[in-house]
């Protein structure tokens, strides 16, 4: 558990205890902090991307001729943006990326 989820989960925690103790419920603005810094703590733990196998492409060549390859690529966990191994995160959504050990 990296200290963004301990720091998120502290604060979950003392805010549930006040309402508690107060019997108070919990304002909506405050609702919505949270599950931004929930979002937040999700894109900034590392995770690891998608390996997805190519699918067979078909086009022309001009002369009526079709070929077939296929392509492989890594994607985002998030949001499925083709990634590669020289990025520690998402250009499109900031997921950070964990590529395992080198």
């Amino acid at each position: 558990m990296n200290r963004y989820v301990k720091a998120l989960n502290f604060i979950k925690g003392t805010l549930s205890a006040f309402h508690q103790r107060t019997n108070s419920e919990v304002p909506k603005k405050e609702t919505e902090w949270l599950n931004t810094l929930q979002e937040l703590t999700e894109k900034a733990t590392p995770k690891e991307p998608n390996f997805n196998r190519g699918i067979e492409i078909q086009s022309w060549d001009g002369d009526c001729c079709s070929i077939g390859y296929t392509h492989d690529y890594w994607s985002c966990p998030n949001c499925n943006s083709p990634v590669n191994e020289y990025q520690n995160g998402c250009s499109q959504c900031l997921q950070a990326l964990d590529w395992g050990e080198e």
